[in-house]
């Protein structure tokens, strides 16, 4: 290996550590939503319990309404029975009762029905609730890792583009530039590699026989006829 290659390949290394801790980096907001997103789903299998046990408090409600009005009416017509005087009048009137008072057992019926459904649905909701609570301790938990990784990665990517350019400044001109140059030309690292049995480890195609023996002790930086990437003999 030419001297001070060693260096670039130090560098080159840094620097894919850095890019690699980057996209961790910049991935994490996504990460987060993500969290989010199942936080939100979890919270909503609650909501949809606690909905569905509202409605039917307030259809109980409505119901015990229904039932006192009917009740109330029942009363009035046995108050204004006193005062009928006709028998087809007075017949009537206990048929209008009658009616009344099938609504009102009608109406006690449909109350106990749907007071054994809200007792079902509490039960439900205390399931959901407890569940949803363990889910949401879990999710919260997972998000503060997030929150410890991110300021972890932070500081480690300052304190790696501190000794990012002091590797930088370690490496020759000339090996800087052909690096840089294949870096612009490549997109996917690593851009320096090495040459196995003729093939570039970086595309993985077999070099032309000039580049394969082109690796004497004057031979100037060798590129691969592929893909460009730098080679050594690996």
């Amino acid at each position: 290996m030419k001297q001070g290659f060693d260096k670039l390949i130090k560098y080159q290394n840094l620097e894919i550590h850095q890019e690699e801790m980057s996209r961790n980096l910049n991935g994490i907001p996504n990460e987060h939503e993500i969290l989010e997103k199942k936080l939100a789903s979890e919270r909503e299998v609650l909501d949809q319990a606690l909905h569905i046990l509202r409605t039917l408090e307030l259809r109980q409600k409505e119901r015990e309404g229904d039932r006192a009005e009917a009740e109330q009416t029942i009363q009035k017509l046995r108050g204004q029975l006193l005062e009928v005087k006709k028998n087809d009048q007075y017949q009537a009137m206990l048929h209008e009762i009658d009616g009344f008072e099938k609504k009102v057992s009608d109406l006690e019926e449909a109350e106990i029905e749907i007071l054994m459904e809200i007792d079902t649905e509490k039960e439900k909701v205390l399931v959901d609730e407890r569940s949803f609570l363990a889910r949401e301790k879990e999710i919260r938990g997972q998000m503060e890792l997030l929150t410890d990784r991110k300021t972890q990665l932070i500081a480690t990517m300052e304190e790696l583009n501190g000794t990012l350019n002091m590797a930088k400044e370690e490496v020759s001109g000339e090996w800087m530039q052909a690096y840089e140059h294949v870096k612009n030309q490549v997109r996917k690292g690593p851009w320096v590699v090495a040459l196995q049995q003729g093939r570039c480890m970086g595309c993985h195609l077999s070099v032309s026989n000039e580049v394969a023996q082109n690796f004497g002790e004057n031979a100037g930086i060798n590129h691969c006829d592929q893909c460009g990437r730098i080679l050594y003999i690996g």
